[in-house]
């Protein structure tokens, strides 16, 4: 019995190590994908990054998404490649240890958790609307992120009403949404300060390069409102599938 279990135990490194290269490798076909809206468009990629950190945990998932997406960078886009590796690691690890401490911990409830998220998407998405009602046409750029802030928030909102009012939607899906909603946070400040330092090494002043910042952000909350939707969404059916298949001990 003793020997037996070595051997398991021992195969277990290598599985997450396969598991791990499989997600990297997804995350780097994906980022082909760019699906357009309206006159912008998203990819799943910071989806699989965060959705491997929901199965793996946060270290391997991260290190799957920046590994990933960092390599296609490295190819196509290599000044981005740094921003990418650092960026998406903290993303996936943040979503894995929230996600993590949820399973770990029974007892704690997300529902703070998502009314803060809740707040800000809402007050995001009406701030960035009004933007665009009373700006200039060039504005009209927020007009896709403003919706899906919206939608977002609204969905966490009925979520967290909805837990409220004693309805069984499950901890795990309201720490699935927490997670990922905290990882893709995370993403947006992090592109935000990062874009703010690059314009500032070039020498642009302190106002010229947080305007050129905030220019780049409508896509970064397009995207991120898109990866939360998406990441949760793939994470039952993959949970599922992963449980079929016999890997159901790979999973944080």
């Amino acid at each position: 019995m003793t020997e037996k279990r070595l051997k398991t135990g021992s195969k277990e490194p290598v599985l997450l190590l396969v598991l791990m290269a499989m997600f990297a490798a997804l995350s780097f076909v994906v980022l082909w994908l760019k699906i357009p809206i309206g006159d912008q468009f998203v990819h799943p990629g910071n989806a699989v990054c965060i959705l491997a950190a929901l199965l793996l945990g946060g270290v391997p998932g991260g290190i799957a998404g920046a590994v990933g997406m960092g390599m296609f960078d490295l190819f196509f886009y290599i000044t981005s490649a740094p921003k990418t590796l650092v960026l998406k690691f903290v993303m996936g690890l943040t979503a894995g240890l929230i996600f993590r401490f949820g399973k770990k911990h029974p007892q704690s409830s997300p529902l703070a958790g998502l009314g803060i998220f809740s707040a800000i998407s809402l007050l995001s998405g009406l701030g960035a609307l009004l933007f665009c009602l009373t700006g200039e046409e060039k504005d009209w750029v927020w007009f896709l992120p403003s919706l899906f802030l919206l939608i977002l928030g609204g969905t966490l909102a009925v979520v967290l009403v909805l837990s409220l009012c004693g309805k069984k939607l499950g901890r795990e899906l309201q720490y699935a949404l927490l997670a990922a909603s905290a990882g893709v946070a995370v993403n947006v400040a992090g592109e935000f300060l990062w874009k703010v330092v690059e314009n500032l090494v070039v020498g642009m002043t302190i106002d010229a390069a947080v305007v050129a910042a905030v220019l780049k952000i409508p896509a970064t909350f397009l995207n991120g409102c898109f990866t939360v939707f998406l990441a949760v969404l793939l994470y039952f059916p993959v949970r599922s599938a992963l449980q079929k298949a016999r890997l159901g001990s790979m999973l944080a």
